[in-house]
């Protein structure tokens, strides 16, 4: 699955370039709802072919929510704390839409 690869190469490059700042509480919270985010997405996700075309919505806006959590120093137009603040909204909302999909959906 994509979102696992691309969620792991994240965690590495942080972990290799940022590796004293990183035992953070926030760091490991979101890492702990990315991989619940990743599991659920697996072995929940649909197999008709109606939804397909919603599937990388589900893969692509929760990488980049868990990107700007990880690395907020990259968007040089806002301070790092609003950086990830954006970031755990759309990670703890696309959280809830999929759970809102697997429980009422699919």
């Amino acid at each position: 699955m994509i979102a696992v690869v691309i969620a792991v190469v994240l965690v590495l490059i942080g972990f290799y370039f940022h590796f004293t700042q990183w035992i953070e509480k926030r760091v490991l919270i979101a890492i702990a709802l990315m991989l619940l985010y990743c599991v659920s997405y697996g072995y929940f996700s649909p197999e008709d072919r109606a939804t397909q075309r919603l599937m990388p919505l589900f893969v692509m806006l929760p990488t980049a929510s868990f990107a700007a959590i990880l690395f907020p120093q990259f968007n040089q137009k806002l301070p790092e704390k609003i950086t990830q603040a954006f970031g755990w909204f759309g990670l703890i909302s696309l959280s809830m839409i999929l759970l809102m999909f697997i429980l009422f959906v699919w």
